[in-house]
């Protein structure tokens, strides 16, 4: 695993394309969370965060995590800070899982 961080950051310092890495971040948090290592998960969607901290995204995927493991303070936190970010696409993401009828 260290290796391949290393070099995903030599390829990002390279191209100067740092949304990728964001995105590879968020699929391994997604990755790890279909596993159910929820602490893994929030790792990774803690990673994609500190990359684009102003993305929505990052924040709900690692409030979904944080309701799974029960610490629904930070849920609540990272909702908000989603919320304020980007309301209209968290009321997107929140409205399309809800018609799903999957919780988020």
């Amino acid at each position: 695993m260290l290796l391949n961080t290393i070099a995903l950051h030599l390829v990002l310092i390279l191209t100067g394309d740092f949304s990728s890495s964001t995105n590879y971040w968020i699929r391994q948090g997604d990755r790890e969370f279909s596993r159910q290592n929820i602490e893994e998960s929030i790792i990774h969607y803690s990673k994609a965060i500190e990359e684009r901290p102003k993305h929505a995204l990052g924040y709900l995927k690692r409030a979904k995590a944080y309701r799974a493991s029960g610490e629904f303070v930070k849920y609540a936190d990272d909702m908000q800070t989603a919320l304020r970010l980007d309301p209209q696409f968290t009321k997107i993401f929140l409205e399309g899982t809800d018609n799903r009828h999957t919780s988020i």
